[in-house]
């Protein structure tokens, strides 16, 4: 990802020969919104999850359906993250505001 930040998955052998990949192979990762999880910063994550600390740029409500949270990265990657807008409020979300991003280790 640059700037010091990665995530873990795991591969099978499988998917490493179909994708032909290689040590020291550059790979790209797509994280849909919706695998995301928005934590408060602090405490131990566990071991089984990615765990992304970014800065909340903008927070996008819909009355229908879930709220639209971008989140800079300090690499400067942008994700969006679609939370539940009561998630939201117990957050107390707003530009500015830094969380923790969760997912847990995707398994190809």
């Amino acid at each position: 990802m640059g700037g010091g930040l990665s995530l873990v998955a795991t591969v099978t052998h499988e998917s490493t020969v179909r994708l032909g990949l290689a040590e020291g192979a550059t790979v790209v990762a797509l994280i849909k919104a919706g695998w995301l999880q928005l934590n408060a910063v602090g405490g131990l994550a566990a071991p089984e999850v990615n765990t992304l600390e970014g800065q909340v740029q903008s927070v996008i409500e819909d009355a229908d359906g879930p709220t639209e949270v971008r989140v800079g990265l300090p690499n400067g990657q942008v994700l969006c993250v679609l939370s539940e807008p009561a998630r939201v409020a117990e957050l107390r979300l707003r530009a500015g505001h830094r969380l923790r991003l969760v997912s847990r280790r995707v398994q190809c």
